[in-house]
């Protein structure tokens, strides 16, 4: 395995089998996660992904872990709200939830994510508002908070709420509380797919205010493809990380990213155990190991073993 392959790819999945179009059980969900990240491609996931309601089930099945078993590292699922005062009172009581699994864990799991849909249609004040009192809130979780993700959308009328959605979070991530952008790559249908252009233009405006991305729904391809189900073509979760680390490493701006993110073409994309390269463009193994924490983190799937399979028939990877 080359070495540029592994330092994008490690820790690159938050597995998410409770949410469709698998909806596993919730004990089911947590041990296909336990039985994946003890495989030889366990190095690919990251966070098991967990709605906030359902801690206190996940609780449980914690108690019953080996005491050998690697810490488990969670994204909790907000459960967001249509306006700023909703918002603000789910996410207090979503985090006390947190809170109180954390205790009840000891030490078994840790809280690394919080994420929340952001209200569809609240204006940039309260945008600012509700994420400096997610941070508020997070910093009374212990010395290391999660890192909040905000999710906007990157549908209809996407051109003027991801840009205040970018501000609101990039305002707040100067207190120093760790902040990013939430995107929705797919959905249950063909309308439910964002363009090229959205995404590109959600990459550029988080490069450019300093803050991490990170993505769900629809990216089980590596590569820019026709969905089978949907008969559209959809996103590949390799256009998007290595867009994302081209933008901080060369400066792409947002039609530049967009040729990226719809480049279907597997020859388009090169690994060596020094860079990774799409066409004339590269990016070290250093750049990219910063820009995983920087700039493009994780994505959430449903299924581990799909993304895995497609790796390992481009040979990116084994096992």
């Amino acid at each position: 395995m080359h070495m540029s392959a592994k330092a994008l790819l490690a820790e690159i999945i938050d597995y998410a089998g409770l949410f469709p179009p698998a909806r596993l059980p919730l004990e089911e969900a947590f041990e296909r996660y336990l039985e994946h990240r003890r495989g030889p491609s366990g190095w690919l996931l990251a966070c098991f992904v967990c709605p906030a309601g359902r801690l206190e089930e996940l609780a449980a099945l914690l108690a019953n872990l080996d005491d050998r078993e690697p810490v488990v590292p969670l994204a909790v699922l907000g459960r967001g709200g249509e306006t700023g005062e909703a918002f603000c009172t789910a996410t207090a009581a979503d985090l006390e939830s947190v809170g109180w699994f954390l205790e009840k864990a000891h030490g078994r799991a840790r809280c690394d994510q919080l994420e929340a849909r952001l209200p569809p249609t609240a204006g940039p004040a309260t945008l600012g508002e509700v994420v400096r009192d997610t941070q508020r809130l997070t910093r009374e979780l212990g010395e290391v908070p999660p890192t909040a993700y905000f999710e906007a959308s990157l549908l209809g009328d996407w051109k003027e709420r991801v840009p205040a959605a970018v501000e609101a979070v990039a305002d707040s991530a100067r207190e120093g509380t760790p902040v990013g952008l939430k995107i929705r790559c797919g959905g249950a249908d063909a309308a439910a797919v964002p363009t090229t252009e959205a995404v590109a233009a959600a990459l550029a405006a988080c490069r450019d205010a300093g803050i991490p991305l990170k993505a769900t729904q629809g990216l089980h391809h590596p590569l820019r493809h026709v969905d089978p189900v949907l008969e559209v073509a959809g996103h590949g979760f390799l256009n998007l990380f290595v867009a994302g680390l081209l933008a901080r490493r060369h400066g792409l701006d947002a039609e530049a990213l967009t040729a990226v993110i719809g480049d279907d073409d597997p020859a388009a994309f090169a690994f060596s155990d020094s860079e990774v390269r799409w066409r004339d463009l590269t990016v070290d193994v250093a750049a990219i190991r910063e820009g995983r924490q920087r700039a493009v983190t994780s994505f959430g799937s449903c299924s581990f073993s799909e993304p895995r399979d497609h790796l390992r028939d481009m040979g990116l990877v084994g096992g």
